[in-house]
């Protein structure tokens, strides 16, 4: 969206122009802060991230995570003292950066009797009949 806005701008568009050329998709207030940055700086782009920067899940932690996930089976808790880490940061670490999720056993119900009754007679459909009596029905 800020490429379009950008060579609109350099086609000599004005910011209202852009934004009912856009139909709307994008703030007035937003082209306008976008035009002021290609005025100063020449480009949208932002030259560093907003905000305050990453001092636990910074690339080296990352790696240090995974390279001690390859290793061997170690709890979050102990991960986080060894690496002097809170826990819930190396647990965002594990499910965000390095995609790990907890395995869960999932305990099925049996079935009940109406249930096999169903999948009983679903086989025996599927077994006696053959895919051209199905479609007739």
């Amino acid at each position: 969206m800020q490429k379009v806005v950008k060579t609109k701008f350099e086609n000599s568009d004005g910011p209202t122009k852009i934004y009912r050329d856009l139909a709307g998709v994008v703030s007035l207030q937003t082209i306008k802060s976008w035009i002021k940055k290609v005025r100063n700086t020449g480009s949208i782009e932002l030259s560093s991230p907003p905000g305050r920067p990453r001092t636990t899940r910074t690339k080296a932690n990352i790696l240090k995570a995974k390279q001690r996930l390859d290793q061997k089976r170690v709890s979050t808790r102990r991960s986080a003292a060894e690496m002097n880490i809170s826990k819930s940061s190396i647990h965002r670490i594990l499910r965000k950066d390095l995609g790990c999720f907890p395995d869960k056993k999932i305990k099925q119900p049996k079935l009940t009797m109406f249930e096999k009754r169903t999948v009983k007679f679903s086989n025996w459909v599927l077994n006696n009949y053959t895919k051209s009596d199905i479609t007739r029905w």
